[in-house]
């Protein structure tokens, strides 16, 4: 899976748990299983970023 494929199964991951979580929908900020899943996002998201730069790079030489 690519970078930019992982990020978007990632945040699709957030979405989901969202719907489905009690405490995410009733506003609470603090549900652990969010927060891991937000911080594989933000890893996921990084990585696609620094895969979309290199690849400019690369390009430019």
């Amino acid at each position: 899976m690519s970078a930019p494929e992982e990020e978007r199964a990632a945040f699709a991951a957030i979405q989901d748990h969202a719907t489905a979580c009690a405490r995410c929908r009733g506003g609470d900020d603090e549900c652990p299983r969010a927060a891991a899943l937000y911080w594989a996002w933000r890893s996921a998201r990084r990585l696609s970023r620094d895969e979309e730069v290199g690849r400019r790079a690369h390009q430019h030489v």
